[in-house]
């Protein structure tokens, strides 16, 4: 009897090694795009249009509630900083933000002025005290009158500027009527008056300040 020859197996080959789930693989970054590099200019628009969005929301709710809260003003810092964040972060942006919703701040404050003025011109000329007195704006926090600002209200908003202006030279035109710059420093009296009727508003606005330097800050992992 012969013996039979056992047939020769055939070469594995190479092997194959599969990955295992979730080892080597970064699907959350593989196939994201590239962030856009820092612009300065960018952080700056942005941060410009948020902050006078807010400013602008600020001064609605004030007017049409005649409560002045605080917390909104802080609001315009937070978009404020979160615009200049679009454009990069570092001590550039946040220069941009702390400026810009310092700015924005002041910019909502001259909006309910002018809006309380030319509210009640009517043609005639224009008493601020008595202009504030019928507005009736009240400071608040988070809906809650602030102490003595908010019992007497507006009419402490333009009396400085009466006071101020009463021993001041009036500068006319030629019809004999207030000048523009007159009417800019009245402008600019009842804004500051409105801005800072108390502690609490420079406590608002530092924090305003604070949220628009703050959030464009480099992230440190």
């Amino acid at each position: 009897m012969s013996e039979q020859q056992e047939a020769p197996q055939p070469s594995p080959g190479p092997r194959v090694v599969l990955p295992q789930p979730g080892i080597g693989l970064e699907p959350d970054g593989a196939f994201q795009p590239p962030e856009p590099p820092p612009s300065l200019l960018r952080s700056v628009i942005w941060s410009l249009l948020l902050g006078a969005v807010g400013a602008g929301i600020w001064a609605a709710i004030t007017l049409i509630t005649d409560y002045q809260l605080g917390l909104i003003a802080v609001a315009v810092g937070f978009l404020a900083g979160i615009g200049a964040a679009r454009g990069g972060r570092g001590p550039r942006h946040q220069l941009v933000g702390a400026v810009v919703a310092a700015g924005s701040y002041f910019l909502g404050q001259t909006i309910i002025v002018v809006a309380i003025v030319l509210g009640q011109m009517g043609g005639e000329d224009v008493d601020l005290t008595a202009e504030a007195e019928q507005a009736g704006i009240e400071h608040t926090i988070a809906g809650e009158p602030a102490g003595a600002a908010a019992e007497q209200g507006a009419d402490e908003i333009a009396a400085p500027a009466d006071d101020a202006l009463a021993d001041a030279p009036v500068d006319t035109d030629e019809d004999g009527e207030p000048s523009l710059i007159m009417g800019l420093g009245m402008l600019l009296l009842g804004v500051l008056e409105v801005s800072f009727q108390g502690p609490m508003d420079l406590l608002f606005l530092a924090i305003a300040v604070w949220e628009g330097w703050r959030i464009p800050r480099e992230e440190h992992v």
